[in-house]
């Protein structure tokens, strides 16, 4: 079967820009279809997340749980991470702290 070679354009277009965008590891809001980071779990665990497309597979046939409970424990560890440093900095830690305040030059 021969297609129009527009036709064979707009679909190479089409299939490299996903292919981009699935392998780039980043969610881009804008397109709701691909998820580079459920992809991106999908290579380094292959376990999971098969549906580059259509994620829909992965949620009918729970084949994106494992991406799921992975995202969660890694903002939960971001988290811990934060409460962790919050309270080991002095009180009032950041870039406006006494200390920061103390040490950068006034202007009088």
């Amino acid at each position: 079967m021969r297609s129009h070679l527009f036709t064979y354009f707009v679909w190479q277009t089409v299939m490299q820009t996903e292919s981009i965008l699935a392998h780039s590891g980043y969610n881009l809001p804008f397109v709701p279809i691909v998820d580079g980071r459920e992809h991106a779990f999908h290579h380094s665990h292959i376990q999971a997340n098969y549906g580059s497309w259509f994620l829909i597979f992965d949620k009918l046939f729970g084949t994106d749980q494992p991406f799921k409970l992975w995202l969660k424990k890694k903002e939960l560890k971001a988290q811990k991470q934060s409460e962790i440093e919050h309270k080991t900095s002095p009180t009032g830690s950041g870039p406006f702290s006494e200390q920061a305040a103390s040490a950068s030059p006034h202007i009088e």
